[in-house]
């Protein structure tokens, strides 16, 4: 798929959200990485102020490829004292395994803690169809950060056990 037709896709995510009153703007690409549509989240678990939201499509592997990656990715804290992570790895490795589809992750630096769901999109499918898979990623990608932002926020902080994390989402 070629680079204005990613960013027309993108556009219209960016029309639809801003229809939805969700603040939404494309960002300028930077070098060899693609643009990204920046979304700021205000309704999303009951302790975070607000979750940012990035849009993209990954770049593909090869011309040949016959379909192209759209990813979500949602940071859900930037804040992951060292003393808890441990459990939250633990957490989210249980809540990744039963989970349809996406993941939670922790980067390298133990920095930030994200939601990350990503749909493989055949090419040749016609715009509207694109752009209803790349809707669907959106809203899944909020619903499942949603469910469980508040119990792995509680859990980074501390004020929360990894049993009681699972126990909440009924997982043993």
């Amino acid at each position: 798929m070629n680079k204005e037709k990613k960013l027309k896709l993108l556009k219209r995510l960016e029309d639809d959200l801003q229809q939805e009153l969700i603040a939404a703007m494309i960002g300028e690409a930077e070098g060899n990485l693609p643009e990204i549509l920046n979304v700021i989240f205000n309704d999303i678990g009951l302790e975070a102020d607000q979750v940012f939201g990035e849009y993209f499509f990954r770049p593909e592997a090869s011309d040949n490829d016959t379909v192209v990656s759209f990813t979500g990715m949602l940071t859900l804290t930037e804040v992951l004292p060292d003393e808890h992570i441990a459990d939250l790895l633990s957490a989210i490795s249980y809540i990744n395994f039963h989970l349809p589809a996406g993941c939670f992750c922790i980067d390298r630096a133990h920095s930030c803690l994200v939601f990350r769901l990503s749909a493989l999109i055949p090419q040749d499918m016609p715009d509207d169809e694109i752009l209803t898979q790349m809707n669907l990623v959106c809203a899944n990608s909020v619903q499942t950060a949603d469910r469980f932002i508040d119990l792995l926020i509680a859990l980074s902080k501390g004020e929360k056990s990894l049993s009681e994390v699972l126990s909440a989402v009924y997982i043993e």
